[in-house]
């Protein structure tokens, strides 16, 4: 509800004034700046995976394909199912055909949905583009190696993920939920597959360790309770979108004032971001740009060896 307010509260107010920079807001038509001229966003809008999904297929040479996405009314994949489609037809790739499931599904319990789109798909094309959750990816591997459509090697599968990758966890991608040993069906299907998902932080234990010595300082005065055994409190990466968007905004106004511009002119302040890189407190560089949008870092990631067994993780 909070976005939606701020989404309403920047379409109803003066074009001239800095009244909104959220840092989380992910909905796509944010971007659009003849609407939002003063808006940006340090949180890359999820549609931003479309063109990694586009790079990837382009790279190996997969022009025809067929995608699968989840269509809930309570998630974005649709929105960025209509991207992506839009985003391949540019890059030249031939979507044969595009379907969906309408809840979201937890392998190993309840109908698998993938049976029934896999039977309906298999003859139109040899590559699958997923769009869904890491464990409805799941779902789709072992419908397809169940009918043994990796046996030839003449069958593959892009994943698309707009949850960051776990490092810490990279298992329980081959694992149904609730699950403490991870499917062998999935085991041989991942194989033929890739996926491409958000990176994960690189060094962000620092920024963690800082922000916990802050809030323990006044006036904050937010005490460790984990202290004693060497622990400390969980940062998540909206943390890190929030440093950024300060940062970029107090970077901004003081360009704007070096120039002896207004400091309230919201659409100058914006301008100064637009087609910048910064570092930001996940660890990497970032670009935002020409509409505000900061863009994503993103992942492949591939079955491969970890810790001495076949478990799923960076490639």
């Amino acid at each position: 509800m909070l976005q939606m307010t701020l989404h309403l509260t920047r379409r109803h107010s003066g074009r001239n004034y800095f009244d909104l920079f959220l840092q989380f807001c992910t909905h796509y038509a944010t971007s659009d700046k003849t609407k939002f001229p003063t808006f940006a966003r340090t949180r890359p809008p999820d549609t931003q995976i479309s063109k990694s999904v586009a790079s990837v297929l382009v790279a190996f040479n997969w022009t025809h394909v067929v995608l699968l996405y989840l269509k809930s009314p309570d998630l974005e994949f649709g929105n960025i199912a209509t991207i992506i489609l839009q985003t391949l037809a540019s890059a030249g790739i031939t979507v044969i055909t595009a379907k969906h499931w309408d809840t979201p599904y937890h392998h190993g319990y309840g109908e698998n949905p993938f049976y029934k789109l896999v039977e309906q798909t298999y003859r139109d094309t040899r590559i699958f583009v997923i769009l869904g959750h890491h464990y409805e990816h799941l779902g789709l591997m072992v419908a397809m190696e169940e009918k043994k459509l990796f046996d030839k090697g003449e069958y593959f599968v892009l994943g698309v993920d707009i949850e960051q990758y776990d490092s810490e966890n990279p298992s329980k991608y081959l694992r149904g939920l609730l699950r403490d040993e991870s499917d062998p069906v999935a085991q041989k299907a991942f194989r033929n597959y890739l996926g491409v998902v958000p990176s994960s932080p690189v060094g962000f234990e620092n920024f963690t360790i800082l922000v916990n010595s802050y809030m323990e300082r006044p006036p904050f005065n937010f005490p460790n309770p984990l202290i004693f055994v060497g622990g400390a409190k969980r940062i998540r990466a909206e943390a890190a979108y929030l440093y950024d968007a300060v940062h970029l905004y107090a970077k901004a106004l003081i360009q704007v004032m070096d120039e002896n511009g207004n400091p309230r002119n919201g659409t100058a302040i914006v301008d100064h971001m637009k087609e910048t890189h910064y570092k930001s407190a996940m660890g990497y560089i970032v670009y935002m740009d020409e509409n505000g949008d900061a863009e994503g870092n993103y992942t492949l990631i591939a079955r491969k060896a970890y810790n001495g067994e076949e478990e799923f993780g960076y490639r």
